[in-house]
């Protein structure tokens, strides 16, 4: 019968001596008995403590890739309203920049007339002085009836 139990195993998974498993098949003590039950009791323990934090441990991680993929939800839905808040402002600066495009040709021809009426001004702004000083007897004074 103890050639069908693998001691070595069941001496290394229990921390068991393997020489006290090979006497408790052959020539079982209720001492060895309870030596052996009190090591499998608390290696069932560790064992239940390990379940138990890999079940929380999963638990937390299960949670933090909901909450990652609730975060990388949020920020996709926030880079697809951007998306769309540019592309409105694109096609509004068109519509503007067309406008433009309709209004600066007339106001670059006020803008030109202005300038040549501002040069035209500064010239008589400059004839004018020479009329007043016309010598003497080019003027008349009457000036409704001129020499």
């Amino acid at each position: 019968m103890a050639a069908d139990v693998d001691t070595g195993f069941i001496a290394s998974a229990y921390s068991f001596p393997e020489s006290s498993l090979h006497t408790l098949l052959t020539a079982p003590t209720l001492d060895l008995v309870k030596a052996f039950f009190k090591q499998t009791e608390t290696k069932a323990q560790e064992r239940q403590t390990l379940e138990a934090e890999k079940l929380r441990t999963e638990v937390e991680l299960e949670t933090a890739v909901r909450s990652g993929e609730a975060r990388a939800r949020q920020l996709k839905d926030s880079v697809e309203k951007g998306l769309k808040e540019i592309e409105s402002l694109r096609v509004k600066l068109s519509r503007e920049g067309t406008v433009l495009s309709q209004i600066f040709p007339p106001l670059n021809h006020i803008a030109d007339r202005h300038s040549r009426n501002r040069k035209d001004n500064r010239r008589i702004g400059t004839t004018k002085p020479q009329i007043l000083y016309l010598p003497l007897h080019c003027r008349s004074s009457n000036p409704s009836n001129p020499h």
